[in-house]
């Protein structure tokens, strides 16, 4: 099956000045760009084409926001389906899904370094957990998993401590996202301020 060329762009808030930012013809299948919390530096998964390698594999990268400088994150040979990388609240980690063997079910939690150094997993249950997200204080991350047969929203340390089921839903619950309140706003429930995507049946 021929894949698709993908890329990522950016462009001005009314829709104007669309640039494209990548332009490597290794690197197929592009998804979930995401701004760093200072703007400079957009990271992203694609699966990609080694030079000289007739294997396929996934991975993040980072690329600065004019489309220079981009680098691959994660070098770990041993993990595949790489998805959803989300930035720390400083800008120095990366937290992602991804799974770690051949033959294994499920993805676990992993955070890295930006500068592919650290890599360190958080949840060791192979249970199929995902789409993690930093909380905004970087003091914890949610993430969506099926450890109790259904995809629920789950919120841990940012050591993989202190798992808490947040959810209770028949319905599978997906991509869990943190509220950041307006500063003109005042409220003392930093935590557990969250959407997510659900269906219903």
């Amino acid at each position: 099956m021929e894949v698709k060329e993908t890329a990522i762009y950016v462009m001005g808030t009314r829709g104007n000045n669309l640039r494209r930012l990548t332009n490597d013809a290794e690197l197929i299948w592009i998804t979930s760009p995401n701004w760093s919390p200072d703007g400079k530096q957009i990271v992203f998964v694609s699966w990609f084409i080694g030079k000289g390698a007739k294997g396929k594999g996934s991975g993040i990268f980072i690329i600065n926001r004019d489309g220079k400088n981009i680098r691959q994150v994660t070098k770990d040979a041993k993990l595949t389906s790489v998805e959803s990388p989300s930035w720390s609240a400083d800008g120095r980690q990366i937290v992602f899904a991804a799974s770690a063997a051949v033959g294994k079910d499920g993805n676990e939690i992993y955070v890295i370094d930006i500068n592919g150094k650290n890599l360190r997993q958080l949840t060791k249950d192979a249970n199929d957990n995902h789409h993690p997200v930093w909380s905004p204080s970087g003091r914890q991350i949610i993430f969506s998993s099926r450890r109790t047969g259904n995809y629920e929203i789950y919120v841990m340390d940012i050591n993989g401590a202190n798992i808490r089921n947040l959810t209770n839903h028949p319905a599978p619950d997906y991509q869990p996202s943190y509220f950041v309140s307006s500063l003109l706003s005042v409220s003392p429930m930093e935590n557990f301020k969250l959407t997510n995507w659900a269906e219903i049946k």
